[in-house]
């Protein structure tokens, strides 16, 4: 049975960088000899995919958010914002904290 739990890094030794949090998915299983097979599967946060048929800028003031694919970002110096460029069928994976998640198109 999977079992899904949110890991954060927040304040850990009083580092002066943003927080990262991800979903670990944990599978435990047996093997033939009975021996136990435990598989960790981090995610992210959340997954933003383009679903329309033109390319898309995605802008967003949180720090942790990646391409899964291609080039990453570029940072917007006027606003400080991250602007990740999508085509069609491509994401962007949030591994941002918080109790919402800031994205504009």
């Amino acid at each position: 049975k999977d079992t899904v739990f949110e890991v954060s890094c927040s304040n850990w030794k009083e580092t002066p960088f943003p927080s990262l949090v991800a979903n670990v998915r944990t599978n435990v299983s047996f093997t033939g000899d009975s021996h136990p097979f435990i598989q960790l599967l981090i995610e992210p946060r959340a997954i933003m995919v383009n679903k329309l048929p033109v390319k898309t800028l995605v802008r967003t003031p949180m720090p942790h958010t990646y391409r899964t694919e291609g080039p990453q970002h570029q940072v917007d110096d006027e606003s400080n914002e991250i602007v990740h460029s999508l085509n069609h069928n491509e994401s962007v994976e949030i591994f941002t904290p918080g109790p919402s998640i800031a994205l504009s198109m």
